[in-house]
């Protein structure tokens, strides 16, 4: 069932089941199941980071890191580091268990060495605010463990 506006107007597009991983002792991480580039991959939310974060070898999967493609090197301020890589946009699909799939373009910054950013980015991306987020409505169900998005 998705959720509504007391009008009854939709709230969500969409919904997805997540699962949990730990995080610290005060907070638990959220991990959603969805496509970016065309493969599917998880990824944690993260309303912390400024911008989504992927792996240099995902990007090389999905396309990112093509020498056509190489935008200028910069550097991203990522959980209080100074980290050197490079902003591609990319397609990202939020998958649905209830509702409809939902299909944006989110600019992901990508490490130009994994050690950079942590052992997270080796199985798990990160969904952050700046054009992800940041650019939808979304809603977190933690009894039912379910992530609304529109």
């Amino acid at each position: 069932m998705l959720l509504k506006f007391a009008n009854g107007r939709a709230f969500a597009r969409g919904a997805i089941a997540y699962n949990t991983a730990p995080g610290t002792e005060t907070s638990s991480r959220i991990i959603l199941e969805l496509e970016i580039g065309g493969q599917l991959t998880t990824a944690f939310v993260d309303t912390g980071l400024p911008c989504s974060v992927c792996s240099p070898d995902f990007a090389h999967v999905i396309g990112l890191a093509s020498p056509m493609m190489l935008p200028v090197v910069e550097t991203a301020i990522l959980r209080g580091k100074e980290i050197r890589g490079r902003k591609y946009i990319a397609n990202a699909t939020l998958l649905a268990n209830a509702g409809d799939y939902l299909h944006i373009c989110i600019p992901i910054f990508v490490p130009d060495t994994l050690a950079d950013f942590g052992e997270d980015l080796i199985y798990h991306s990160f969904l952050g605010m700046q054009g992800c987020l940041g650019s939808i409505l979304l809603a977190i169900d933690t009894v039912s463990e379910t992530f609304y998005f529109g």
